[in-house]
């Protein structure tokens, strides 16, 4: 074990030097334990994201024919819709970050992520333009996170509508599918024939409770929180790619109706008492059903049905 004012000594920098690059290792994700007494001792560094590893199981596969991993980028959807604009051969690339400065989710929401901790992916899926694939790709997207984490990490995920993956009701992943349309992503317009859709996945994977910002810390979980193990993500990302690719390629075929049952088997909506914004009006009732055009059906209070569409609403 060392003080800071040993390392300021042995380093020739002031305290708050060391102690400015003790904190931005933290963020990159070595573990460090402090004793008030004994000084600090490093516990752990953070593990990488193995391309060579994944691209060997990926062999003959769509999804992971190829992958691109960056230390640090803007977004990974971001990224990944830029590959996609090439065309059609960028079918199946995968774009994965240590780390992002302007991860999203939904509705413009952020997307808060560890270096070194998080599983930052996005998946270039094309497939015929229709109003409705934007949604079955979210719903293929949910039930694969959630089956590779029961099977990597032997833990009980559910789906909360539309888009986010829970563990004990706290959120744990996210998910968000933008088509690229002409020269940006959006989900707007109509297009007809084939179109580029970038699947983005960020899930926390290894981060200690304490990483979490205190204003996500209650509504935020990581599987090492949940498990108290680490994960290999490198284990975990092809766990994902093999169940998203058999999931994406059914929605070509009758597959739908499969997907839709391993969706309600994880999703944990139906009875829940929820509150949605949509066109500045709030409702607030019990979910009675998932549709079969992925609307979330709510009893309202005052007794009456209403569908809310994922694309138009927010959940409070």
């Amino acid at each position: 074990r060392h003080s800071v004012d040993d390392l300021a000594s042995a380093l020739g920098m002031s305290h708050e030097q060391v102690s400015a690059q003790l904190e931005e290792l933290s963020r990159q994700g070595f573990r460090l334990d402090r004793h008030p007494m004994l000084g600090l001792q490093l516990t752990g560094t953070p593990t990488v994201i193995d391309r060579d590893e994944i691209a060997a199981a990926r062999a003959g596969r769509r999804l992971g024919r190829a992958v691109h991993v960056y230390d640090r980028t803007r977004s990974t959807n971001d990224v990944a819709a830029r590959l996609a604009a090439a065309g059609a051969s960028s079918d199946g690339l995968v774009v994965i970050a240590e780390e992002q400065e302007a991860g999203r989710g939904r509705q413009g929401a952020a997307w808060f992520g560890n270096r070194g901790e998080s599983l930052l992916v996005s998946v270039i899926h094309w497939a015929e333009c229709r109003p409705d694939a934007a949604a079955e790709i979210t719903l293929a997207a949910g039930v694969a996170t959630a089956e590779a984490l029961g099977e990597v990490a032997r833990v009980r995920a559910g789906i909360k509508w539309p888009n986010d993956v829970e563990i004990a009701r706290r959120k744990v992943a996210g998910i968000l599918v933008e088509r690229l349309d002409g020269n940006g992503v959006g989900t707007g317009g109509r297009k007809t024939g084939p179109c580029a859709y970038i699947v983005g996945i960020g899930m926390n994977v290894n981060q200690p409770a304490e990483r979490f910002p205190e204003e996500i810390s209650g509504r935020a979980t990581s599987l090492r929180e949940a498990t108290g193990q680490s994960v290999d993500r490198t284990l975990l990302l092809e766990c994902l790619l093999d169940k998203l690719e058999v999931l994406l390629d059914a929605l070509n075929g009758d597959g739908m109706a499969d997907l839709l049952s391993r969706y309600a088997a994880f999703s944990d909506m139906v009875g829940r008492h929820v509150v949605v914004r949509e066109s500045g009006q709030t409702f607030s009732g019990c979910v009675a059903s998932i549709s079969p055009h992925y609307a979330l059906v709510v009893r309202l209070d005052d007794g009456g049905y209403r569908s809310f569409e994922a694309s138009r609403v927010h959940l409070l």
